[in-house]
């Protein structure tokens, strides 16, 4: 049961940090970027593009998710030692789902398609910069460093 401590404790890591990341940096963003959201939503508005506009809106709302994802799969990354393939999805699984499920549950809605598909970008995104980070990790350190210490049975 030991062995399996350690994925739990990323994925509750990526939950705790996918909360932050969705509860503050949204209200944050979504406050300070209303300016700069709203003259090009509108201008793709007029122009006709209103399913472009609809895509700016998610765009930009999932910016500082994807922002976060970014720095939170490089630090992971960097800070994983074994098993970097599943932690990584673990973490990425915990920072995406968690506060997804946890908002549709409280607010009762039903979610559609493109944020199942929001919320995938966001698992693969951090997992890919997970990987670059671990990748850096395995580049700078020398050849002794890298390999596992052994753990009694």
């Amino acid at each position: 049961m030991k062995r399996f401590w350690p994925s739990v404790v990323w994925f509750c890591a990526g939950a705790v940090l996918g909360e932050i990341a969705g509860t503050f940096l949204f209200n944050i963003w979504s406050h300070l970027g209303h300016p700069v959201l709203r003259p090009v939503h509108d201008w793709l508005a007029s122009l006709g593009y209103t399913s472009l506009a609809h895509c700016w809106v998610w765009l930009w709302l999932n910016l500082p998710i994807w922002l976060s994802a970014v720095v939170v799969g490089f630090v992971a990354g960097i800070i994983i030692r074994q098993h970097s393939a599943l932690n990584l999805l673990l973490v990425g699984l915990g920072f995406a789902v968690v506060p997804f499920a946890l908002s549709v549950y409280l607010y009762s809605f039903t979610p559609y398609l493109i944020q199942y598909v929001w919320h995938l970008a966001t698992i693969v995104i951090l997992v890919l910069f997970g990987l670059l980070g671990h990748r850096i990790r395995r580049t700078m350190l020398p050849n002794t460093a890298l390999e596992p210490t052994p753990t009694a049975p």
